[in-house]
């Protein structure tokens, strides 16, 4: 009995595969980006995480041994989103990503901020 355990519990850590990444969320002035929303995707499962206040994130999941399509995808409010689409044979363990200001995020207008017209 006991070496029939052995061998399934054998059997079923050999059939995993993993991901598992450390990163890290910088601005375009290489300022911290805090909490920054960080998915990973595999198939249908999702999994989530937050940057710390150094920008810094640890993301993983077990998968199938084969070679997988994974997604990382980072957002934050008044950035332009990031997605980097890659396969576990990639073997990506670690990541800087600089996200870049949105083009559409303004300052809010204060009121009588409207620029003037000069008389010609």
């Amino acid at each position: 009995m006991l070496v029939c355990t052995g061998i399934v519990t054998g059997l079923l850590v050999g059939c995993d595969g993993g991901t598992f990444i450390k990163g890290v969320v910088l601005d375009s002035h290489d300022k911290p980006v805090v909490k920054a929303n960080i998915k990973l995707t595999v198939g249908h499962r999702v999994l989530g995480a937050q940057s710390s206040e150094q920008g810094v994130f640890h993301i993983g999941t077990f998968h199938s041994p084969w070679n997988p399509e994974l997604s990382l995808s980072i957002t934050k409010e008044g950035y332009r989103p990031f997605e980097k689409i890659f396969h576990a044979d990639e073997h990506l363990q670690t990541i800087v990503v600089t996200l870049q200001g949105a083009s559409n995020v303004t300052a809010p207008e204060q009121p009588g901020s409207a620029p003037e017209s000069s008389p010609h």
